[in-house]
């Protein structure tokens, strides 16, 4: 697990305490032991669940590929959009879904709110919209 966590921190320029870190997080918020039981809980629970956030159809395409990992600067490339074309749609999700945070954002659409024990992961004074899905109209 040591060279994936170093490998993971490398392509993320960060460090791989940081990357531990927030695995750790992760891995106590969805009470798995080991990461594969954590993806595990992750894929199934997200095929159960219906998504809880509001996206425009523009916004769930930034959305989708903010769940793959890629940066501002390759959404933009592969939408044929600018930078701050990407942030104002990021901008518009959090404002929308009333999140402080992408990773609050993600959270939500995985299920978990502040009742499962996202207060960890979200800045204090952040709110968690528990909405069901809804098309906003831009």
């Amino acid at each position: 697990m040591g060279v994936v966590l170093k490998d993971i921190a490398l392509h993320l320029s960060l460090k791989p305490s940081t990357v531990y870190r927030y695995l750790a997080r992760a891995r106590k918020i969805l009470n798995s032991h080991t990461c594969i039981e954590m993806l595990h809980t992750i894929n199934t629970s997200h095929s159960e669940m219906g998504h809880c956030i509001k996206l425009t159809p523009r916004g769930s395409e930034v959305f989708a590929l903010v769940i793959q990992g890629k940066d501002n600067k390759t959404i933009a490339a592969m939408m044929g959009i600018t930078n701050s074309g990407v942030r104002r749609h990021k901008e518009k999700m959090l404002l929308c879904n009333k999140c402080a945070t992408m990773l609050e954002l993600i959270a939500k659409h995985h299920g978990k709110g502040e009742a499962d024990g996202l207060g960890v992961l979200a800045p204090e004074g952040a709110h968690v919209c528990m909405a069901k899905t809804e098309a906003v109209n831009t």
